[in-house]
C-alpha cells in the first residue's frame, strides 16, 4: 500500500474500496487491474529504481511505504497522538484516509494510517521523511516461515516465527550492507 508524496495511491483501483481515480492521483503510477496490464508491480519497482539513481542512489520520497524494513525514532512510534492501528476505520479521524481503503479489507492500511498522522501533526522540528530505497531487498531462505499466514495471530506466534528467522539466518540486504537479527535480538548492521 505505497501512496505517493502527491496522494497516488499505487494500488489497483478494481481493488480499491472507492474504485475511482481521486483528485490529485497520477493514473500512470496506479498499478493495472491485471499483472499483464500497462503498469505492473515489476514497474512500480522500476520506476522507483530509476527515481532513486537520479538522486545519486538515495530513497525515493513517498507519503507512505512498508515492506522489507522501517526505522522509526522511539520518540515518534512512542508519542501518543499517532499510532499504528485503525481501530475504527470509519471514525473522523482515518474518515479522510478511505481513499487508500482495498476491497478485501474495507480500511486503508495502519502503515499509512501512522504516515498520514505523522504528516499532518509534523512540525518543523519533526520532519517527517519516508521513502522507498529499492536496493534494499528481503533476503529469505528457501524454508518457509509464514505457513501460509500473512501475520502471526498471537505474541506467542510472533515470537515462533521470530526464533525460525533468527535460525535461517534472514537478513535484509541492499548490496552495500546486511541487516540482520542475531542470536541476542539485536539488529546488526554488517
Amino acid at each position: 500500500a505505497t501512496v505517493m508524496l502527491d496522494g497516488t495511491f499505487v494500488y489497483p483501483i478494481r481493488g480499491r474500496l472507492e474504485q475511482e481515480l481521486q483528485d490529485g492521483e497520477d493514473y500512470s503510477l496506479v498499478r493495472s487491474n491485471d499483472v499483464y496490464g500497462n503498469f505492473t508491480q515489476w514497474d512500480l519497482l522500476e520506476y522507483f529504481e530509476t527515481e532513486s539513481a537520479r538522486r545519486n542512489g538515495n530513497a525515493v520520497p513517498v507519503r507512505s511505504c512498508f515492506g522489507g524494513l522501517t526505522l522509526y525514532r522511539a520518540s515518534v512510534w512512542f508519542q501518543d497522538s499517532c499510532q499504528y492501528t485503525v481501530d475504527n476505520p470509519k471514525s473522523n479521524t482515518t474518515a479522510h484516509l478511505q481513499r487508500y481503503a482495498t476491497k478485501a479489507s474495507e480500511r486503508p492500511c495502519e502503515h499509512v494510517v501512522l504516515h498520514e498522522c505523522l504528516f499532518d501533526s509534523k512540525s518543523t522540528t519533526n520532519e517527517v521523511r519516508i521513502g522507498v530505497q529499492p536496493r534494499l531487498k528481503t533476503e529469505w531462505n528457501s524454508d518457509t516461515v509464514f505457513e501460509n499466514k500473512l501475520y502471526p495471530g498471537t505474541r506467542h506466534e510472533s515470537l515462533g516465527i521470530y526464533k525460525k528467522h533468527v535460525e535461517q539466518g534472514d537478513a535484509l540486504t541492499n548490496g552495500d550492507y546486511r541487516l540482520r537479527i542475531n542470536e541476542q535480538g539485536v539488529l546488526v548492521v554488517e
